[in-house]
């Protein structure tokens, strides 16, 4: 067979003459047929060499000189049908090696199969130079080679691989696809009946941790592809999967135990977005869920967000921007923290740095029946706060004036006609709703403010509460509500802090009464002193303006039959005055000198006892009559006032006691008054303490047959306290 460089070429064999060296030739004619053509040694025919046999014969095989030199064998494994050339056994091309390359043509490319000796590669399709690569596929885009896939793959077997690359690559690429595509995919992969697999998967064993950088995947794009309105991605993902719990978009499984298991480098960003994810469609779902179940003790963020660059200006550079633009919903959350924490803190804000700034900033303006800050605590607090605020000012104070909690509380809107308006800065409704047992005590405080100096050097000034209310039509510093039905309630109290048992109290009774009490737990100091820069007025709309110092000795009980008794002990200046009002209808009299006047034969008929330590030594006495005495009988109008150690009952005969007041033959009269020597009232008591007071008949009178209908006193006795 006759080639010319790499293809059969006709008339490469002569039909006549002498061929050179010895054996049979097929060759293509002129008009491009087979010939089989014998060499002759002479120019007649049936010399030497001449065929004499032809074995094996058959149709359309091709035949190969024979064991002797003048036959032909048929060749079953080669034949050729006019136009199939068939070769059915093993074949070498250029066995020898030589630089001669063989080209197979297509119906439009004349290299649609070519291997280039010299160069020792092979080309595939359109190109006609020497191929680029070890193995070249070239098609045409619009003739020849066109209009299907460069290659196409089809694998039936369904454990074996596909395609299988292995590359001894360290610095070159393994694969490298450069795709000049609009719209289309530079790689498309598609795993239709995907199961438990993977559509695509990048697996690196390697344990090198090298001196440079690496990555797995790397996705770059180096061209400025910046729009406005079309989506340029470095990563695209569209999952269409829907109802699966398990179900993942992105799932990256780290066994890092440090680095960084996702870092995105926006350092160009300007107005954009470094992150971005949204969620339309979100019914229960969360759109960003990050969990963390590690138990290990150690200092770590489950979320971390860092800005380390100085953004200083007037641009609000914010570290975390939550819009929400839910409205009328009741449960919705902007910002929601569900902790289980028992100690630590669940959410700390550190503005060490702040000078000028603010720590927190709540803006509410559209507030109507809401809260701007609302803290519910269903709490077992024993000694803890609800709310904690500790402030520890500079150590060097350069003079400034600080505030711990400062409200601003502006009403601007304008009421209208008729309308009536209440506003509260600062409310605190406290209530003990609990039934507590019979032996239990509750304290419970609605504001406790303790203002302390460590040191008093300089000048130090301490306020509790600093109160200004001033430009309305009616100004009140402090409105104070307590239950008026307690014995024990005061609107103030005010206490030593020497003893808290020693303390002033100010309390407000039903109809405004007013009530200022001092108590000193050790002892009876609890003084009330007034310092008066100017006049003390007192203006009494009922009419009495009453000061007692002391409590005095109750009237006994044989006097209860009187329609009144008051008394009152003050001590002023040093004097000790008690005066007694009583209004006797409805005691009786036995009518006999010296008789004691009292609830007919009842015990303890006495107005009071004197003591020394409540009435003083009295050393003056006086009497007088507001209502003239009178009965329905004959009951004596001359009555005495005596003094006894002994405590006697009504109509007792006292008339060996001392006499303090003897009216003697006068009887009472409205208007009238006696006033005894002081030498003979200190002669009376004769040093005596612990006297009981009475009245008794001056008179002897036939007896009466009914009680006292009138008859007014007032008794007034001075004394002075023992030194």
């Amino acid at each position: 067979m006759g080639f010319q460089g790499s293809k059969f070429e006709p008339g490469m064999v002569p039909e006549s003459g002498t061929l050179a060296g010895a054996g049979s030739y097929v060759a293509l004619n002129s008009d491009d047929e087979f010939i089989l053509t014998s060499f002759f040694s002479g120019s007649g025919g049936g010399g030497e060499g001449a065929v004499t046999a032809l074995n094996n014969k058959a149709q359309s095989r091709l035949v190969t000189i024979g064991s002797t030199t003048t036959e032909l064998d048929g060749e079953a494994n080669l034949t050729y049908d006019g136009s199939t050339f068939s070769i059915d056994d093993a074949a070498v091309f250029n066995d020898s090696g030589a630089d001669k390359d063989f080209r197979v043509e297509s119906d439009d490319e004349t290299h649609m199969f070519f291997v280039d000796a010299g160069n020792n590669r092979v080309s595939i399709g359109d190109s006609d130079d020497a191929p680029a690569a070890t193995l070249e596929v070239t098609n045409h885009a619009s003739a020849g080679a066109t209009g299907v896939a460069l290659v196409q793959l089809n694998s039936n077997d369904l454990d074996k691989v596909a395609l299988d690359i292995n590359a001894a690559n360290t610095t070159a690429n393994a694969v490298d696809i450069a795709a000049d595509v609009t719209t289309a995919a530079a790689v498309a992969v598609t795993a239709n009946d995907l199961t438990t697999g993977a559509g695509l998967s990048v697996t690196s064993t390697s344990t090198d941790t090298g001196t440079g950088n690496s990555v797995l995947a790397q996705f770059k794009s180096t061209g400025d592809r910046g729009h406005d309105s079309n989506l340029h991605a470095g990563v695209y993902i569209d999952f269409d999967s829907t109802a699966g719990t398990a179900a993942k978009a992105l799932w990256i499984d780290s066994e890092q135990t440090t680095g960084k298991v996702i870092d995105v480098d926006a350092d160009q960003i300007t107005t954009g977005v470094a992150l971005e994810i949204s969620t339309d469609a979100r019914t229960t779902g969360t759109a960003l869920n990050i969990s963390d179940s590690a138990t290990g003790d150690s200092a770590g963020s489950l979320v971390k967000i860092a800005q380390t660059g100085n953004r200083a200006g007037s641009a609000a550079s914010i570290g975390l921007d939550i819009d929400f633009d839910t409205a009328a919903n009741a449960n919705a959350r902007a910002l929601r923290i569900d902790s289980e924490q028992t100690t630590g803190v669940v959410a700390e804000i550190n503005g060490d740095a702040l000078t000028t700034g603010t720590a927190i900033d709540i803006s509410a303006d559209a507030l109507t029946t809401g809260a701007v800050i609302n803290i519910g605590v269903d709490d077992s607090l024993t000694s803890g706060k609800i709310i904690a605020i500790d402030h520890n000012d500079a150590t060097t104070d350069p003079g400034a004036s600080t505030t711990g909690i400062f409200y601003d509380f502006d009403k601007d809107g304008v009421i209208a006609d008729g309308v009536t308006s209440g506003y509260t800065a600062i409310n605190v409704d406290m209530a003990d709703a609990a039934t507590n047992h019979a032996n239990s005590t509750v304290t419970q405080k609605g504001m406790n403010i303790t203002v302390d100096s460590a040191s008093n050097q300089g000048t130090n000034l301490n306020i509790g509460a600093s109160i200004t209310v001033t430009d309305a039509t009616s100004n009140y510093g402090l409105v104070i509500i307590t239950d008026d039905d307690s014995a024990t309630s005061a609107d103030i109290i005010m206490k030593s802090d020497g003893d808290p048992n020693d303390f002033a109290a100010l309390a407000v009774g039903s109809n405004g009464a007013l009530t200022i009490a001092t108590a000193d737990q050790a002892a009876a100091n609890a003084n009330l002193t007034l310092t008066i820069d100017g006049d003390i007025t007192a203006t009494a709309a009922g009419g009495d303006i009453t000061m007692t110092t002391a409590t005095a000795t109750a009237a006994g009980s044989g006097v209860s039959d009187a329609t009144s008794q008051t008394m009152y002990v003050e001590k002023k200046n040093g004097v000790i005055k008690t005066t007694i009002l009583i209004d006797i209808a409805g005691l009786s009299s036995a009518d006999t000198v010296g008789k004691v006047i009292g609830d007919t034969t009842d015990a303890n008929a006495y107005l009071t006892k004197l003591t020394y330590a409540i009435n003083g030594i009295v050393y003056e006495a006086r009497m007088g009559c507001m209502e003239t005495p009178n009965s329905a009988g004959t009951h004596t109008k001359n009555i005495d006032l005596r003094a006894s150690t002994t405590n006697r009952a009504g109509a007792a005969d006292g008339s060996g006691d001392p006499l303090w007041l003897d009216c003697g033959s006068v009887d009472w009269s409205i208007g009238a008054k006696r006033t005894p020597p002081p030498e003979d009232v200190l002669a009376a008591l004769a040093s005596a303490d612990d006297l009981y007071l009475y009245l008794s008949a001056g008179t002897t009178v036939s007896s009466a047959t009914a009680a006292y209908n009138a008859g007014q006193f007032i008794i007034e006795l001075w004394g002075a306290p023992t030194l």
